[in-house]
């Protein structure tokens, strides 16, 4: 989801990296039920808790992927991502409803059996805060899902057409993504079991008190240093959720900072180490624990590029040559056309540069590539000034190449660099959860056993996948070769020298 982010944000010039498409809320389904899954399947594992919950969310999480994969490949939804539409989704949509009622089936034939182990002993626990946890995933899935689908079951029951767009779906998961937030820090500290007011008061009174003192500084400093100078007029609503989440992230970094640092403290006292050395043993000896707490971080950072959304500028602007605009406190100078050719394409460059206080940054150089394979579908050559602040992301839509008239887009996204440093802090932790312990490597040494189960397993799994490649082989001689060599027309075309440059919704 990251890299399908970072595709979208760099070659489609939308100035975006997540749009609530179809296709892509398809891929988030299964990632939202096997995130609740990793975190519920801990309380089974110490408690032997939940045992229903993690049955059914696995059940879900597969469903949702092969789900995700019919609407993209069976004509259902239309997105800029899908595939053609093809036979191949009915096949789809057969293993679909095979899976969901054999899992179903199985999994109520089962009930008694999944039955815990033990009881909740407190709705104050880790384990209230983790069945709290599923429930808010469970929550956001049924958001998106539903948004997805709504518009085409309405077309189908009704006969009306619908659009949910991304301005729905921020109104429900923005807050609920915000409680996440919260949870991560909630459910790192407090106690198995039970807790009390009293180890309440000393596990989170520090965190909410750190919090309330850094979170204006942090806020209004960033507000006055650099946020007013943007000019930028969030709604009160927006203002606000980007406040609670910078605030929440906070706290939630302060809580798992809080936590480590106790947790060295002790080791310090038993073992006579150094701060350092402690630490490095933390990941050693509890790897799960420590690379979840790196997860977490990362996902902390992609909510502060979240917040930073409030504070985001665009324009659209046609320009002649010499010719300035403004957005924030930037000034953009065209500059004019220019051609450069390579074997396999030609681009277009609009020349800029940009200026802040009548002071000189740097040149920017977006273009259209038009490549000599495929002339009528000119792609984007967006220029994109990256840092740890804000991106100043410069599109070129059009152009006249007669009278040197050209059309741009232009954004400022603040803190858009931390959403892809948090997917990087992301998978870093999560190789540090993945990696093998000794003992772990010394448990899966194989047996004749493992051996003989393996072989029948694989029997087993082609003999029952026959059928599907049989049916795939009749499709293939009956209508595949029919249907080799048709291509897929889209609607665009190249600028001609004659056309006026103009921005348009289409565009």
């Amino acid at each position: 989801n990251m890299l399908g982010g970072m595709w979208a944000y760099e070659e489609l010039g939308w100035g975006g990296y997540w749009a609530w498409d179809p296709v892509e809320n398809a891929a988030f389904f299964p990632w939202l039920m096997t995130s609740a899954l990793i975190h519920s399947i801990m309380i089974q594992e110490r408690r032997g808790m939940l045992k229903r919950w993690n049955v059914g969310l696995m059940i879900a999480s597969f469903v949702l992927t092969i789900f995700g994969t019919y609407i993209t490949r069976s004509g259902l939804i239309q997105s800029v991502h899908t595939f053609a539409q093809s036979e191949i989704g009915d096949y789809f949509l057969a293993l679909l409803l095979t899976v969901l009622v054999t899992s179903s089936a199985l999994f109520l034939y089962r009930w008694k059996d999944l039955k815990s182990d033990q009881r909740l002993d407190s709705p104050v626990s880790r384990e209230a805060a983790f069945i709290f946890n599923n429930w808010l995933f469970v929550g956001m899935t049924v958001v998106v899902l539903f948004g997805t689908m709504w518009p085409k079951i309405k077309e189908g029951l009704f006969g009306q057409e619908v659009a949910i767009g991304p301005p729905w779906f921020n109104r429900w998961m923005v807050p609920l993504g915000i409680l996440l937030v919260l949870l991560m820090a909630v459910g790192t500290i407090i106690p198995w079991r039970r807790t009390t007011l009293a180890a309440f008061k000393k596990q989170f009174m520090g965190p909410i008190t750190i919090t309330a003192v850094l979170s204006p500084l942090l806020i209004g400093g960033y507000w006055f240093g650099r946020g007013a100078a943007l000019n930028a007029a969030p709604t009160p609503l927006e203002a606000t959720y980007a406040i609670l989440t910078i605030a929440s992230c906070i706290f939630t970094v302060v809580v798992m900072i809080a936590d480590v640092w106790r947790a060295i403290s002790a080791r310090q006292r038993k073992h006579e180490e150094s701060k350092s050395h402690s630490l490095a043993m933390l990941f050693v000896k509890q790897r799960r624990r420590y690379g979840g707490y790196v997860v977490h971080l990362g996902i902390v950072c992609a909510f502060v590029a979240f917040a930073g959304n409030a504070l985001k500028l665009e324009r659209d602007v046609s320009l002649e040559p010499g010719q300035s605009m403004e957005l924030g406190d930037y000034t953009l100078t065209y500059q004019g056309l220019s051609e450069q050719n390579e074997p396999d394409k030609d681009i277009i460059i609009g020349r800029m540069s940009a200026a802040r206080n009548g002071e000189f940054l740097y040149d920017l150089h977006p273009g259209k590539a038009i490549f000599h394979a495929s002339p009528n579908m000119p792609t984007s050559e967006i220029d994109i000034k990256v840092s740890p602040m804000e991106d100043l992301y410069v599109a070129l839509v059009n152009y006249d190449a007669t009278t040197q008239t050209a059309a741009f887009k232009v954004f400022i996204g603040p803190f858009t660099w931390w959403f892809w440093f948090g997917g990087t802090i992301l998978l870093f932790g999560t190789l540090i959860c993945m990696w093998p312990t000794r003992e772990g490597v010394e448990a899966l040494r194989p047996t004749p056993g493992v051996f003989v189960r393996a072989t029948v397993f694989g029997a087993l799994t082609i003999l029952c996948f026959v059928p599907l490649f049989a049916l795939t082989y009749e499709s293939h001689t009956e209508w595949g070769n029919a249907n080799r060599f048709k291509h897929i027309q889209t609607d665009a075309r190249v600028i001609t020298p004659a056309q006026t440059a103009t921005v348009s919704e289409d565009s």
